[in-house]
């Protein structure tokens, strides 16, 4: 009996943890483009210790919009470039100067 329990409220804080993850890239990205990327950059902060404590991956639709490497918040122009050349999707990191590559269709 305490063994489904137990998996019930694992699947349960997963599932509140992927909704808190939502909620701070949505933060993050109203203070991003209000110009306020300290706020943003905490924002990916939380979000990137919840990800690793519950061991979730981010949802595709926010997974390029961190940096791999220092976990800043990537705001296209303000200290990000995405560039697609030939099928390859390029961001540059301007904050840590990771560059990423990504197959784009």
């Amino acid at each position: 009996m305490a063994s489904k329990k137990r998996k019930r409220d694992k699947k349960l804080s997963k599932i509140m943890a992927e909704q808190r993850i939502g909620g701070l890239f949505d933060t993050a990205q109203k203070a991003a483009s209000s110009g306020d990327m300290k706020l943003a950059h905490n924002c990916m902060k939380q979000a990137w210790e919840i990800k690793l404590k519950f061991k979730i991956t981010y949802p595709r639709e926010y997974k390029w919009m961190v940096c791999r490497k220092c976990h800043h918040f990537l705001l296209s122009g303000e200290n990000a470039t995405y560039r697609v050349k030939k099928g390859v999707m390029t961001i540059n990191c301007r904050d840590c100067g990771e560059i990423d590559k990504v197959p784009f269709k």
